[in-house]
């Protein structure tokens, strides 16, 4: 696009240098002081290898630093233009895009021979201007929507990447419950196994109460059974009693 922009315009001034000659008094300037536009051409993965090198070394190996000169590096190539000498093609000059646009529209002016070339040369830079401004816009948006697809694929794993993460934090969670859980209920099995011995031989002594106490209450309740079950009368052959007297011992 650039290409076919610059080859207008070379043509645009020759049309202005022969008309000038021809019919005004306006003598244009020499071929090489003429000023010619080209677009900045993206970056390529060695140009940008280098732009990153050249970043680096003069942010002195900081990387916040050399971001921020990336990011002035590529705002810079995309919205200014870089005119070069007509005769060299290697110098370059920085200028404003609206300085080099009105220099061209100001030549273009006045190197017409009449209103009729004037409009002509006028129409043809603002086609000129048209087709940079389209071309230009074509190449932001181009990039723009790249950029956001990148910046999407990079959210999404950004998001599969935190779920992932949470999953793993809940499952570790869980397992170190469990864990201190377990802890908990061994500690208690040894301490009741360390208890066990101290409660045994202080309830042995209460055992042997316990069996004392049973085998004595089996034997007094032996016993009232017996005392129960005997009932003999008490004769008196040997003294006459009344037989009011006479009592019985149950």
């Amino acid at each position: 696009m650039s290409a076919i922009v610059c080859g207008k315009r070379s043509n645009l001034f020759e049309d202005f240098q022969s008309s000038s000659s021809l019919s005004s008094p306006y003598v244009p300037p020499p071929v090489s002081k003429r000023i010619r536009r080209t677009f900045s051409p993206a970056w390529s993965n060695s140009d940008s290898d280098r732009l990153v090198e050249r970043a680096l070394e003069e942010s002195g190996d900081d990387l916040d630093s050399a971001i921020k000169r990336l990011n002035e590096l590529r705002l810079g190539s995309g919205d200014n233009l870089r005119p070069v000498a007509g005769s060299s093609g290697a110098t370059h000059e920085s200028s404003n895009q609206g300085t080099v646009w009105v220099d061209l529209f100001v030549g273009e002016i006045k190197s017409a021979s009449n209103i009729d070339d004037a409009k002509v040369r006028a129409s043809r830079a603002l086609e000129d201007f048209e087709k940079a401004i389209c071309a230009r816009a074509t190449e932001a948006a181009c990039g723009f929507q790249k950029e956001n697809m990148m910046l999407k694929q990079q959210f999404e794993a950004l998001i599969q990447e935190n779920a992932i993460l949470k999953r793993a934090v809940a499952i570790q969670h869980e397992r170190q419950k469990e864990f201190e859980d377990r802890g908990n209920e061994l500690n208690q099995l040894k301490q009741l196994v360390a208890w066990w011995p101290s409660t045994r031989s202080s309830l042995e002594p209460l055992r042997s109460i316990t069996m004392l106490s049973q085998c004595t209450s089996s034997r007094l309740n032996k016993a009232i059974t017996l005392f129960k079950g005997i009932s003999t009368p008490m004769s008196f052959s040997m003294y006459q009693v009344p037989i009011g007297c006479v009592t019985y011992i149950g």
